[in-house]
């Protein structure tokens, strides 16, 4: 992740941090940062995925036009009334 990030010349816009989810998610609620991109991708119907995305809401954590990209068993994810789903492509028994 961390060549990636340098070979696209994003350092000083990224955030890389080596925690578990749950305290990566209130670090970088307390560096006040709006984020353009997530990627959640939990084991199969694990219900932190929705507990996640409650966070990620609760803590303001999304700039005005961010996106979370995640993969999802089917059915599993819950709606939220201020995220709108923008894109949903089906595999097998995945979104």
């Amino acid at each position: 992740i961390n060549d990636n990030v340098k070979t696209f010349g994003i350092e000083p816009n990224s955030i890389i941090t080596n925690k578990h989810w749950e305290d990566a998610l209130i670090y970088i609620k307390n560096t006040s940062q709006k984020i353009d991109l997530i990627f959640l991708d939990p084991p199969y119907k694990m219900e932190c995925l929705n507990y996640a995305i409650d966070k990620i809401v609760e803590y303001d954590l999304l700039s005005d036009k961010g996106l979370i990209v995640c993969e999802v068993s089917k059915d599993y994810l819950k709606r939220w009334d201020n995220l709108e789903e923008i894109k949903n492509k089906k595999y097998v028994d995945t979104k």
